[in-house]
């Protein structure tokens, strides 16, 4: 089916006959459940949270993800804000000449909402809990600092953040990529018997699953997430490398129509247009033929 047309018609039975990509996924289950014995969780979020890291595990090739993810605080009767349903806490040690970054502690609304929502939004934040522990922070001075944290680039001053560069380009990939690792959990179903994943009901009749968050951004911008190529590199970058490396990738396709700094700003200013993302995919379709 044509990309034009799977995202005009919502990518209707574009994954029908998928199979998950997911080896070995029952060994991987149990060796993720041992890490988990002696946390006081109930079964349905051990199985939240042991599903959560079979999908990360498996994108970024690397199962320290399950070490990192077990240091976190999960609060799901929580989030200290009225307008989100996820949020992370993150620790932040000042020594004399150096800064750690991580993450601490991640909040999860789970009332009187779908199970599947609550998965998604479990998955949404521990996804930014482990792109964002390389880094790879820099001291200019005594007083100012910067950090990666996934696609964004985080400054201190006097220990106070004064800037975020890229925080909507990181979002709109990590619910993108979220969105592409609750597909693949769901296509789960097809390999191994499981309650609990036969409970996450998917109202999308594609088989794909479709997030709530950031409903117009990601509206604006999916012709431009359908570029396989700067998804890779935004998964990839986000976890291992540096921004600067997807602004490289993007301006190469894309410079004739906008640059990488100023599609970010124009993110950050919520002016991005679905015209201008046509146009860009587009542009990709005529120069990848």
């Amino acid at each position: 089916m044509e990309r034009e047309k799977l995202y005009s018609c919502g990518l209707t039975d574009y994954l029908l006959d998928k199979e998950s990509s997911i080896k070995n996924s029952l060994e991987k289950i149990e060796d993720i459940k041992k890490w988990l014995d002696k946390k006081n969780y109930t079964e349905e979020q051990i199985n939240m949270i042991v599903f959560s890291l079979l999908v990360l595990s498996e994108e970024f090739k690397d199962n320290k993800i399950i070490k990192i993810v077990n240091k976190i605080q999960l609060d799901f009767n929580n989030v200290k804000s009225k307008n989100t349903t996820g949020e992370i806490e993150f620790y932040y040690k000042f020594s004399k000449n150096n800064l750690t970054v991580l993450p601490k502690k991640i909040y999860i609304d789970s009332k009187y909402r779908e199970l599947i929502r609550i998965q998604a939004t479990l998955l949404h934040e521990l996804r930014h809990a482990v792109i964002s522990t390389k880094n790879n922070v820099k001291k200019t001075n005594n007083n100012l600092y910067s950090f990666r944290r996934g696609l964004c680039k985080i400054s201190l001053y006097n220990k106070r953040i004064i800037n975020i560069y890229g925080n909507y380009l990181d979002e709109i990939y990590n619910t993108h990529l979220t969105n592409m690792n609750m597909t693949e959990l769901l296509l789960l179903k097809k390999n191994i018997q499981s309650d609990y994943l036969n409970s996450l009901i998917n109202h999308q009749p594609s088989g794909i699953y479709r997030g709530s968050a950031y409903q117009e951004i990601m509206y604006n911008t999916y012709p431009l997430l359908m570029c396989d190529e700067l998804t890779k590199i935004a998964s990839y970058e986000a976890y291992n490398g540096d921004i600067t490396n997807y602004m490289n990738a993007f301006n190469n396709l894309f410079s004739n129509i906008i640059s990488a700094h100023e599609f970010i700003m124009l993110l950050e200013e919520k002016k991005v247009t679905k015209n201008m993302t046509d146009e860009m995919y587009y542009q990709y379709k005529r120069i990848t033929k």
